[in-house]
């Protein structure tokens, strides 16, 4: 299959919730004149419209809605997820940076597709001192034993430990790897 990312830079942003995928994405789309993509949008149009409730909760609640609802798009051949991405490829018009990868499978049709893939990481007790910082409080314990807060590991791409990092370092350190 050919790589549908026309621009050379774009790149997948893959790891745990908190480590600053999305705070990386926004920088580089703010200050290095990337396009973000979020591959959550349609795990989060979904839930919306099966949750109507959930859009007046806090993340912290809303968190473990997601998880399952991405659990459940995931399933689906065609992956839904990624088919929303590569529309979102296809009408690039500048280099794309992807947040909020969670799994093995979305790292190898980044790789297939062009993408650089970039594993964030970031030491626990900073992880969720940020998740308190973000959003008031820890999510529900169970979505720390979702599938896609532990596969993300198993991704072979270059990391870049944002535990001591600012964000404008990480952003840095992710054009460095691209």
């Amino acid at each position: 299959m050919a790589a549908l990312s026309r621009f050379v830079g774009s790149v997948l942003l893959i790891g745990a919730m908190g480590v600053g995928k999305t705070t990386t994405a926004r920088l580089l789309e703010q200050q290095y004149g990337y396009r973000c993509y979020s591959l959550a949008e349609p795990v989060r149009r979904v839930a919306e419209a099966a949750f109507p409730w959930l859009a007046s909760e806090p993340k912290s609640v809303r968190r473990i809605y997601l998880q399952r609802t991405g659990r459940l798009l995931r399933a689906f051949q065609p992956n839904p997820i990624l088919y929303h991405a590569e529309a979102a490829l296809r009408a690039a018009s500048a280099p794309l940076v992807i947040d909020d990868g969670r799994t093995v499978e979305e790292a190898e049709w980044a790789g297939r597709h062009g993408l650089a893939v970039v594993v964030l990481t970031c030491d626990e007790r900073e992880r969720r001192r940020r998740l308190i910082e973000r959003d008031g409080t820890l999510p529900d314990p169970r979505t720390f034993q979702d599938r896609t807060e532990r596969e993300w590991r198993k991704a072979d791409a270059p990391r870049v430990d944002t535990t001591h990092l600012s964000p404008d370092e990480v952003a840095k350190a992710v054009l460095e790897l691209i």
